[in-house]
């Protein structure tokens, strides 16, 4: 019985951990991104300032 809650509590742990490195993944990606789109923001004014000039 002892063995088994060891097991359980072991499997609850890796799930966890696999959780937490998921929405760290998550969190790295969706800043990059927001990183990107404002790049290519900046980028597209620049463009467009060029254009009307």
């Amino acid at each position: 019985m002892l063995h088994q809650n060891q097991v359980i509590s072991s499997q609850i742990n890796q799930l966890a951990l696999a959780v937490l490195f998921g929405l760290a993944g998550y969190l790295l990606v969706f800043k990059k991104f927001c990183f990107l789109s404002a790049q290519i923001a900046e980028h597209s004014d620049q463009y467009n300032q060029a254009e009307v000039k």
